[in-house]
């Protein structure tokens, strides 16, 4: 998907929005987000990943090897989607799950040097992402939006994140 493109419009170049749809904060926050995500996961197919999975990776780079339990704790995934996404990555080569030094029943997950190299061309593309969607805005309004978002963001408990975000479309 082409990350300039914008919702579809009408013949007469009005977007294709509902009537009522711009005073709705949930259509406001979920159209851009959906979209968005769309042109990650597009984005990110031909490496072999999919959005939730750059959570995992720069966690790990960040925060060093952890636990599965501790990891899917942190990105709000639950036990079974984070096996599942575990064992993807490392099939790759991305992590290594080790035996955890003091629990015999759990993994420690480490991020590989193919894992880190992944996380940068993802970052890459990210930012290229977030260049072009952001367009429509001035730089001063990025960063008042961005600065919102992150104020929305770290007021609310975030909830587990869907097993659907998880799927390869």
């Amino acid at each position: 998907m082409n990350p300039k493109k914008r919702m579809s419009s009408d013949k007469d170049g009005t977007p294709d929005v509902p009537a009522g749809a711009l005073e709705i904060m949930g259509f406001l926050l979920n159209r851009p987000a959906f979209h968005l995500h769309d042109i990650t996961r597009n984005a990110l197919r031909p490496l072999g990943l999919i959005p939730p999975d750059l959570g995992i990776l720069s966690n790990l780079d960040s925060s060093g090897p952890q636990s599965q339990r501790v990891l899917g704790d942190r990105l709000k995934i639950d036990r079974t989607t984070m096996v599942g996404r575990i064992d993807e990555l490392e099939k790759h080569g991305l992590v290594k799950r080790e035996s955890h030094p003091k629990d015999r029943r759990a993994y420690f997950i480490t991020l590989c040097p193919a894992g880190k190299k992944a996380l940068a061309q993802s970052m890459r593309l990210i930012r290229e992402i977030d260049e072009h969607f952001l367009v429509p805005l001035t730089k001063a309004e990025q960063e008042i939006l961005k600065k919102l978002l992150t104020k929305l963001v770290l007021s609310i408990a975030t909830a587990k994140i869907p097993r659907e975000a998880f799927k390869k479309k």
